[in-house]
């Protein structure tokens, strides 16, 4: 701005009338400065955007050219970050120069800031030339020889009067009421009720912050009586207000006072048709501050339009102030209140015993547990007996002039003549200036605890015998379990050596007995033939698992894994015993879940003893009904796949106290078992090695009377896919045709 100014002043003497002006252009560049805000912030320069070195404090608008033009109807405060020096003032445009003009004057609240900021008087031109013109056009056209001027003045002095005179009944009636009262919210309505009769407000509320709904609540409310504010009151308890809503949120999120022309007009206040319905307008809110955070706001409603009135601010927010300070300060009165009575409970209640002595060492307060633990009634007794004859509570090195002693034990005479032995902690307590004021002390009786010690000594010296008798015992009994080992080694080898020499004269009478039954016998010849085979083949199913037993209890059973096919497995494994079922009239089922691999690789001799092992038993063991076998996949890791086995069966079933018992070798359920049925009991035994010894777990379920169910997992090699799932089944109606089981796809 090199032309023109207002009121037609050059650019230099503008600069110096108004030493703190700032014209900004429409693109929010900087025209032209006072010669003070110069110097203060030599950012201004003319053409710099002034958004770098300025910023407006109050309203919160941006430093914009358009932004500013909506908001010159009011006072502007402008704030230089780097000093933190505010400047309060008036906005105004001037169309013709398409520029925003800022007319104001540092705002300070004591003179000592004027050396903060580097300011002298000389830097305000209250008596420049452009002042003393202004004043003489100003006196030559007021006329004050009719008064008016005085009146004006005395009205004015008048006005003032008055808003101290309410500011100050305003403070009274706040101070009398927090000192009558005890919560917050127990004095919040006379707070309310004092404000709004003193300061002509018709309702007000005080909202706090909750933090189990996060939002504000309006807790108390207080309106003038007969006026119609009950709907808006109900509203008001009702609203949960969030952070930033009308009117009360926006001050807690802010912290900063709100003054509102007419809610009823505010697009965003929720509670604006109940305001209308009871003729409220203006609103003014003001946080209550308590330490350092806003922890709640009041809020005051009129039926009149007012202006922003900024002393009114001023004296609500006064008063917010010292509400929140008596909150705080109430607030650590309870809790010194709580704490004293917890220090006074606790040493009152606490089974320690607790006293007091003075410097002499003579006792001036001891709490409950002491006078229970000496045997006094009260402390009076006790103070009268000098605490069984002691004249001094402490030990001798306290009197010696030692801070604090911990751990001294000694002697103490109870209030009977008896004596118990205490263990003391004992502190001085000093003055700033180094005298003693009094010796703090906690007493405990270890009477029994020494009786305890001397017991445990004794005892422990009782334990260091038997444990060396026991240590002697022990090498003994080392040496015959040493012995019973080798015996127990000695009797597997050799059985492990007699069952091999035995199996081989059994083949050969097995042998023998088969090739003479293919010879034309009589009908009684092949009878008794039949019954040496199959005595045989029992006797050599015994001497196999009295071998098995014996190679898996010295360590020196192995598997002999190869490649398989589970179809070939399970046909082979259970087509033998199909016959058995018919000719007891049972149904043989087997199923195998879709997506089983068929090729394996592992040790498919001892997985077909087990299951014929499983499924003979259970055809044993069961009158009438079925025996069904079931194979799936548990799960596959890699190149390897764990199997799941379940022979399930309608049989006699397991009391559930027998159950761990059966895998036991030479162990049945029961006794009677073995007469009825027959069985050495061995083969569960040995088919639970076997499924451990192929990386698997056995597992039974059943019920006495309603039949069992026998499942193991083992670990197999992968070779191939996985195949459909296939049923089979052989029964009772296959009795006249040799036994088979035939597989299907579903």
């Amino acid at each position: 701005m090199s032309g023109s100014a207002p009121l037609g002043l050059t650019p230099a003497l503008l600069a110096k009338a108004f030493p703190f002006h700032l014209a900004l252009d429409r693109q929010g560049r900087v025209l032209q400065t006072g010669a003070v805000l110069r110097r203060l912030c030599p950012g201004l320069v003319e053409g710099s955007p002034a958004q770098a070195s300025i910023r407006i404090h109050d309203p919160k608008i941006p430093l914009d050219y358009e932004a500013i033009r909506q908001h010159t109807s009011g006072p502007f405060i402008l704030e230089i970050p780097a000093t933190g020096l505010r400047l309060r003032g008036e906005m105004a445009e001037a169309p013709e120069a398409g520029a925003i003009f800022f007319l104001g004057s540092p705002w300070l609240s004591e003179i000592g800031q004027l050396e903060k900021f580097r300011l002298g008087y000389q830097d305000f031109a209250l008596h420049d030339p452009l002042l003393d013109y202004l004043t003489t056009i100003q006196a030559q056209t007021t006329v004050l020889s009719d008064g008016r001027a005085m009146t004006q003045m005395l009205t004015e002095q008048a006005a003032k009067l008055r808003e101290a005179n309410r500011k100050l009944e305003a403070h009274h009636a706040v101070t009398q009421a927090l000192a009558e009262s005890g919560t917050l919210l127990e004095t919040a309505p006379k707070i309310l009720q004092a404000l709004c009769i003193t300061l002509n407000w018709d309702l007000g509320a005080l909202w706090l912050f909750d933090e189990q709904a996060s939002g504000m609540r309006c807790k108390v409310i207080w309106g003038r009586d007969g006026a119609p504010y009950g709907d808006f009151a109900r509203a008001s308890r009702e609203c949960l207000l969030q952070s930033g809503s009308v009117v009360a949120g926006r001050v807690y999120s802010s912290g900063e006072p709100l003054w509102i022309g007419d809610v009823v007009t505010e697009p965003d206040f929720e509670r604006a048709q109940t305001a209308a319905e009871a003729g409220l307008h203006t609103a003014c809110a003001l946080p209550i501050q308590d330490s350092d955070k806003t922890s709640g706001v009041m809020e005051f409603f009129s039926v009149r339009t007012l202006p922003p009135d900024e002393e009114m601010l001023k004296i609500l927010s006064d008063i917010c102030v010292k509400v929140g300070g008596y909150a705080q300060a109430r607030r650590a009165e309870d809790a010194l209140r709580k704490s004293e009575e917890e220090y006074r409970q606790l040493f009152e209640d606490v089974p320690t015993g607790l006293y007091r002595a003075a410097p002499d060492g003579r006792v001036v307060m001891a709490n409950p547990a002491l006078l229970r633990m000496l045997g006094y009634p009260s402390f009076e007794v006790a103070a009268a007996d000098n605490f069984g004859g002691k004249t001094s509570c402490l030990p001798e090195p306290a009197l010696e002039g030692s801070e604090e002693i911990r751990g001294i034990e000694s002697h103490w005479t109870k209030a009977d003549g008896t004596t118990i032995v205490v263990r003391e902690n004992v502190k001085s307590v000093r003055d700033s200036s180094g005298a003693m004021l009094r010796h703090e002390g906690a007493v405990e009786d270890i009477t029994e605890r020494k009786q305890a010690e001397q017991e445990l000594i004794l005892y422990t010296r009782q334990l260091e015998q038997a444990q060396r008798r026991l240590e002697a015992q022990s090498k003994e009994l080392k040496r015959t379990r040493d012995a019973a080992l080798d015996a127990s080694r000695l009797k597997s080898e050799f059985l492990a050596n007699m069952s091999h020499e035995l199996r081989t004269p059994m083949n050969g009478i097995i042998g023998m007995t088969g090739l003479v039954l293919e010879t034309e016998l009589t009908e009684e010849q092949g009878e008794f033939l039949g019954i040496v085979k199959m005595s045989a083949d029992s006797l050599l199913r015994l001497l196999n698992d009295i071998l098995d037993s014996s190679k898996i209890e010295s360590g020196k059973f192995n598997l002999d894994p190869a490649d398989f096919r589970l179809g070939d497995l399970l046909d082979g494994t259970l087509k033998p015993m199909g016959l058995r079922a018919a000719e007891k009239g049972l149904a043989l089922r087997c199923e195998v879940d879709a997506g089983t691999p068929d090729k394996l690789f592992g040790d498919d001799g001892r997985l077909r003893q087990v299951l014929m092992n499983l499924v003979g038993n259970a055809i044993k063991f069961t009158e009438r009904g079925e025996v069904m076998v079931k194979v799936g996949t548990e799960s596959i890791h890699g190149d390897s796949i764990v199997l799941r086995f379940s022979v399930r069966d309608t049989g006699i079933g397991i009391p559930k106290d027998q159950q761990s018992l059966i895998f036991e070798p030479f162990r049945q359920a029961d006794g009677s078992t073995t007469r009825k049925y027959g069985g050495t009991g061995l083969g569960l035994s040995i088919c639970a090695s076997l499924v451990g010894l192929m990386g698997g777990q056995f597992h039974v379920e059943s019920e006495e009377g309603r039949g069992s169910v026998f499942s193991f997992t083992v670990t197999v090699g992968l070779t191939v896919g996985p195949r459909p799932a296939r049923t089979g089944a052989c029964g009772a109606g296959q009795v006249g045709n040799p036994p088979h089981l035939e597989l299907q796809s579903p």
